[in-house]
């Protein structure tokens, strides 16, 4: 026997309706299919992020504001403060010669190669020039006399105000040129040498610290420090 089957779909259903169903007429069988629609997905928008502006950065500014933690000590005032304070000198502040571990370093060879070529350039004997520092310090930039002479040339500072004796190429241009000086006025570097060694006023008659050429160089002056010197420097 042959069965025409018809389907005839109800009404559109949802996802969540019951099976649709096919009229039946007679004696066929009521048949029902299940066709799940498809669903529709909604998504959430993705939030949209707003673009926040930074704050402008502000400029530097001193810190001006009172210092709290600061104390002065009872019986001074602000007005003593600021006098103090005015006392200082605008020049900068300079290492003690005593503050060893801040001293720089110097390369001894190129101490002495300066030493030969301020010589040259005050037209006085490079070569015994040297031998004059060496005999006054022996190229130590940091080197102190109990007498207080500074440095690598061995410059009195209250005698010298002129030049920094802590700096070495200052003190041996400065020595350099001293020397000249000495040899052009007193004729020969025997002499020049006393008057850097023991001061000029030995050589100078009618000065309160003369004494004879012969009394410098013998013993009896300064245990005879001077007539060393001399002989170190000019070997004879």
């Amino acid at each position: 026997m042959l069965f025409s089957l018809v389907f005839v779909l109800a009404d559109q259903a949802s996802a969540n309706d019951t099976p649709s169903c096919a009229a039946t007429t007679g004696f066929i069988p009521k048949l029902c299919i299940d066709l799940p629609l498809a669903t529709t997905v909604t998504q959430d928008p993705q939030p949209v992020l707003a673009l926040v502006a930074r704050p402008a950065a502000k400029p530097w500014q001193p810190d001006i504001a009172p210092r709290t933690d600061v104390a002065i000590e009872p019986g001074a005032s602000d007005k003593d403060v600021a006098t103090v304070a005015a006392s200082f000198s605008l020049e900068p502040e300079r290492a003690q010669p005593e503050a060893r571990a801040m001293e720089r370093v110097f390369d001894t060879n190129d101490l002495r190669s300066y030493a030969w070529s301020a010589a040259i350039r005050q037209g006085i004997d490079p070569n015994l020039f040297v031998r004059q520092i060496t005999a006054e310090s022996d190229f130590d930039p940091h080197a102190h006399s109990k007498a207080g002479a500074v440095g690598i040339a061995q410059i009195m500072p209250e005698l010298h105000p002129a030049v920094d004796p802590t700096d070495p190429y200052a003190s041996l241009d400065y020595a350099a040129r001293l020397m000249r000086g000495y040899i052009n006025h007193y004729g020969d570097w025997r002499r020049a040498l006393i008057a850097y060694n023991a001061g000029p006023g030995r050589l100078e008659p009618g000065n309160r610290y003369y004494l004879p050429q012969a009394t410098i160089l013998s013993n009896a002056f300064a245990g005879g420090e001077t007539m060393r010197y001399v002989a170190r420097i000019l070997g004879r």
